[in-house]
């Protein structure tokens, strides 16, 4: 019964971003900005425990930094790099909580004292997604990062469940092992190259490593936010999706490769 509750959830968010794909540009806009307020209020609901105001001024800032942003480079005014180096630095700094953070509460302690972390954090992802939307074939890059995200979830479930001997971080995600992380960038980097080739894009042993390494990424941002579970206590972010948990359960690898994709797509392939 929960394997079919899982399965029938996770066909209707399939659904809902083909639909707002036929949509179009606004469609996936709205999609994306509805998941990012989302994701928000998870982290300061559930995660942080903030209070009213705190939530409040959260998503106000999220709002405002977001149009102001998508407007700046709209515009031409400001190019998205800034953007997308402050995400990339921004989640950098996540994944040296992940290694070197080992303090008490270390990350609650720091969202305590600046507690419009978590605004940023999603307000620079978001608009990392939103700068794809910029390119006149956004269609299949948005289709393109979709499979680096679940190819490397489902190559990595597949291989450790069947491979997975050596932990990679048994204190902070016992279920996740070497081969998954190793057999799910494969997969992942195989099936976006297939993707690319039949896109009629020139592929060549640059172009997997690279997108080998991105899949690969996305344990990074699995692993931190399972580190800030056990820091809170939490299994889920909430139970907002039957079968699978919260928003930012479904999308924190996204968010959190989104502005190294959409850099590597500018500058690198």
């Amino acid at each position: 019964m929960k394997d079919l509750v899982r399965i029938t959830s996770g066909l209707i968010l399939i659904l809902i971003v083909i639909f707002g794909a036929y949509v179009g540009k606004i469609g996936i806009l709205f999609i994306i900005s509805s998941f990012s307020f989302l994701v928000l209020w998870e982290l300061g609901n559930n995660f942080f425990k903030f209070n009213l105001e705190k939530k409040l001024m959260g998503h106000i800032f999220l709002g405002l930094f977001s149009l102001i942003g998508i407007h700046l480079f709209e515009s031409e005014k400001v190019s998205p790099d800034y953007f997308l180096a402050a995400g990339m630095t921004l989640n950098l700094s996540f994944v040296a909580y992940l290694f070197f953070g080992k303090k008490p509460k270390l990350m609650t302690t720091i969202v305590g004292h600046y507690f419009f972390i978590p605004s940023l954090f999603v307000s620079l992802n978001l608009l990392s997604l939103t700068i794809i939307l910029e390119l006149e074939y956004w269609i299949k890059m948005m289709t393109l990062i979709l499979l680096v995200t679940y190819g490397m979830d489902t190559g990595g479930w597949f291989f450790g469940k069947n491979f997975g001997k050596t932990k990679l971080s048994p204190t902070i995600s016992p279920n996740k092992t070497v081969e998954g992380l190793v057999g799910g960038a494969l997969f992942s980097g195989t099936i976006s190259c297939v993707f690319i080739y039949f896109q009629g894009l020139e592929v060549g042993v640059i172009t997997f490593i690279i997108f080998t390494l991105i899949a690969a990424m996305t344990h990074l941002g699995d692993l931190a936010q399972s580190k800030l579970k056990r820091e809170v206590g939490i299994k889920d972010s909430s139970n907002l999706i039957p079968g699978h948990g919260g928003v930012f359960d479904r999308v924190d690898s996204l968010y959190f490769i989104s502005p190294f994709f959409v850099f590597a797509m500018r500058y690198v392939l």
